[in-house]
């Protein structure tokens, strides 16, 4: 016969979030034992009758409690009132914040938030990200349904990292332009994309391994960011005294000589780009094979260092 009156402690269990926890275990312990195998229903609530394990009148009894990944848990007290038979609990779950909290599982170094068990649709791995892990998020275009993003070239415009120059000048024939330009001995790559258009007959030609004095006149690149401060790190200068030419890369040729007229005009443009080397100088060479040749030119390139 059980010598102790009936006492039941009953209530509801939620985790971190409000929502009702089904299947959390509980142990419930007092000074004269500790109960075992309560879980809670479909509705997150439990009932126990603690006469089994035995208690005293007025002591202060420990309800442990954790989900049924071992993910959350919380901790809690009540005090026994034989007058009143009974005691309710509302109990809170708590995310897990290290190993130690499991007594029983080893090595602690392992994560312990996945509950014991592998990382599954049903046992997912939880974590909380602060304002400082964000730094922006991605849009869903309301009418396509579609990710927006941006190219990665468009990015370096944001980032202040993408320059152009671009202008026109007036050539005679067999006048020639050149455009000398110079890598920093850096980890920096220059991806660049050149065009170039001509009302007359015009070559285009890309020299690698040049050898020129710097006694030219410089041209300062233009950042496409026009907010941004950031400065290219190329050299690229005109009129240069060019002592050799290097190895020729590219060499095009377009429009029709003897016809300044738009519609015999014409372009060469490099739709891919290159990746200039390191510490190395390089000539862009223009050539016009016609009398009063209007020539436009223009070169973008965006400045990146390699993560890896």
């Amino acid at each position: 016969m059980n010598p102790y009156q009936a006492y039941l402690v009953f209530g509801t269990v939620r985790d971190s979030v409000g929502s009702i926890e089904e299947n959390a275990k509980i142990k419930i312990t007092t000074s004269l034992g500790i109960s075992t195998n309560i879980t809670t229903n479909s509705n997150g609530q439990f009932i126990y009758d603690i006469s089994f394990l035995g208690y005293v009148d007025g002591e202060i009894a420990t309800v442990s409690s954790e989900d049924k990944f071992n993910n959350e848990i919380s901790t809690d007290t009540f005090t026994i009132n034989m007058s009143t038979g009974f005691t309710e609990l509302s109990l809170s779950l708590s995310t897990r914040t290290h190993a130690l909290d499991a007594t029983d599982y080893s090595p602690k170094s392992i994560l312990h938030s996945v509950g014991k068990s592998p990382i599954t649709i049903t046992n997912p791995l939880f974590s909380t990200l602060t304002n400082q892990d964000i730094v922006g998020y991605a849009r869903i275009d309301k009418s396509t349904e579609t990710m927006q993003t941006i190219e990665y070239e468009h990015h370096e415009i944001h980032d202040g990292s993408h320059y152009f120059i671009a202008s026109f000048t007036t050539l005679d024939s067999a006048a020639v332009i050149n455009f000398s330009v110079t890598t920093p001995n850096t980890t920096k790559e220059i991806h660049m994309l050149f065009e170039v258009q001509g009302t007359q007959n015009t070559d285009i030609e890309l020299f690698e391994g040049s050898a020129f004095d710097m006694d030219g006149t410089q041209v300062i690149p233009l950042n496409n960011n026009r907010n941004s401060s950031k400065v290219s790190v190329l050299n690229v200068r005109t009129g240069n005294t060019v002592t050799t030419d290097g190895t020729l890369l590219s060499g095009q040729s377009f429009g029709v000589a003897g016809n300044q007229n738009k519609s015999k005009s014409g372009g060469a443009k490099r739709e891919q780009e290159i990746i200039l080397k390191q510490n190395t100088k390089y000539i862009f060479r223009v050539t016009s094979n016609g009398a009063g040749n209007i020539v436009s030119y223009r070169a973008e390139w965006y400045e990146h260092t390699p993560k890896n």
